[in-house]
């Protein structure tokens, strides 16, 4: 019997930056996820709230959120989500704020590459 299929939510609002994620994704090999883009973060929380979504890549600054609190809006409505944070947004400490309000991992998308996001469908194993 096949292993069931991982839904990973990419939630980012850049064309460019999804075809970076697209990129990563193309490159793995073994079990594929299936991938939901949303834009805002509104669309992203009612994708979280149909339950099926098991994995998030998710950019900070998106057209109705900016920074920490878009994390932080993730967690609340999910708080067992695994949340990868990917941004372009390097300013120090945000590192140490997105782990401690939960994120699995902080990833600047210059560093986005198929191990990040094998690491990304390990968290929904509890790897």
């Amino acid at each position: 019997m096949a292993e069931p299929q991982i839904h990973m939510l990419v939630v980012e609002d850049l064309p460019s930056d999804v075809f970076l994620v697209q990129r990563a994704l193309n490159s793995l090999q073994g079990r594929l996820p299936r991938i939901s883009y949303k834009e805002t973060l509104g669309e992203a929380l009612s994708a979280i709230a149909d339950d099926s979504v098991q994995v998030v890549l998710l950019d900070l600054n998106l057209p109705d959120s900016d920074g920490l609190e878009t994390l932080q809006s993730v967690r609340e409505a999910a708080p067992g989500l695994p949340v990868v944070v990917l941004t372009g947004n390097v300013e120090p400490g945000l590192q140490q704020a997105c782990l401690d309000a939960g994120a699995r991992e902080f990833v600047p998308k210059g560093s986005l590459d198929p191990a990040v996001v094998r690491r990304a469908l390990a968290y929904v194993d509890g790897n």
